[in-house]
């Protein structure tokens, strides 16, 4: 499973001192919630080529990779804020013991042709992590979250992924070109694909759903 990181002791460490490093190198400047979730997600190699950009630049580059974000949009599609909420969204594990939502839980519905290959991919995703949130380890109640929105498939296009702020052009600076070749590719067909799903619980979840990061080793 390629989730957004999975460091190990070592690389937890060095991630914790960079971060600390470069919230010291911005001296309380009030930098978005939304930079700082895709900092603390970043791959490890990205995250040490923007500390030496910032460490050479002040805060200049931190101030461009914000514009970035924000002109991209990208934590809107990751919200889903650029859509109505489909039904696809993710459900919960154990509809009775999970969160409140306001997605309707499609898996208390009747099954139908176009509901069965999402159930399908779901139980494998649940056999698959052992019905175990992959972040905080804990056991049920889990949901099956997205990696990757229903609205980023809206951004697939040669025209769209062309675009100057286009989210996937944001994400590469964060992330290794080929992990995002790779999210992209992985939700091509549709999201509801065994590589575009993980378990989590319901707080994580909402956490994700909010864009409320914080370290969670």
């Amino acid at each position: 499973m390629d989730v957004l990181f999975d460091d190990n002791e070592a690389e937890k460490a060095e991630r914790t001192s960079l971060l600390n490093e470069l919230d010291n190198l911005v001296q309380g400047q009030p930098f978005s919630r939304e930079l700082w979730a895709c900092l603390r997600l970043a791959d490890l190699d990205r995250l040490r080529f923007i500390l030496t950009q910032v460490r050479q630049s002040d805060q200049y580059y931190l101030t461009g990779l914000e514009a970035t974000v924000r002109e991209s949009k990208l934590l809107s599609y990751w919200k889903q804020q650029t859509r109505h909420v489909s039904r696809t969204s993710s459900v919960a594990a154990r509809p009775s013991q999970a969160s409140s939502s306001a997605q309707p839980d499609v898996s208390e519905s009747p099954a139908t042709p176009s509901t069965r290959p999402r159930k399908l991919q779901r139980d494998l995703c649940l056999q698959r992590d052992g019905h175990k949130c992959v972040i905080t380890n804990s056991g049920q109640p889990v949901e099956v979250a997205h990696i990757f929105p229903f609205a980023m498939r809206d951004l697939q296009t040669p025209e769209a992924r062309a675009q100057r702020f286009s989210p996937w052009k944001t994400l590469k600076l964060f992330w290794a070109e080929e992990k995002v070749n790779r999210w992209l590719n992985a939700i091509q067909a549709t999201t509801e694909t065994l590589k575009n799903l993980f378990c989590l619980a319901p707080n994580t979840h909402a956490y994700q759903a909010r864009l409320i990061y914080s370290e969670i080793y």
